[in-house]
């Protein structure tokens, strides 16, 4: 659980870098590249904190996932 919680708490981090204010929001709204999951529920697992970590580099550099 608590790898679990720090996956998370890096992700909402990185969000915010990409996001400002707004990385929360992004977190808990539902993504098409996540099968309709929010990014939060997504990074159970390494895994899907990779998918997420994958589309936020993207987002920032303005390329696609």
């Amino acid at each position: 659980m608590t790898e679990q919680l720090l996956r998370h708490a890096d992700l909402l981090g990185r969000a915010t870098e990409v996001f400002g204010e707004n990385g929360p929001n992004w977190m808990a709204t539902p993504h098409i590249l996540l099968d309709g999951k929010t990014p939060a529920e997504f990074a159970i697992n390494e895994l899907g904190s990779e998918k997420v970590r994958r589309i936020l580099d993207a987002i920032e550099h303005g390329g696609v996932a």
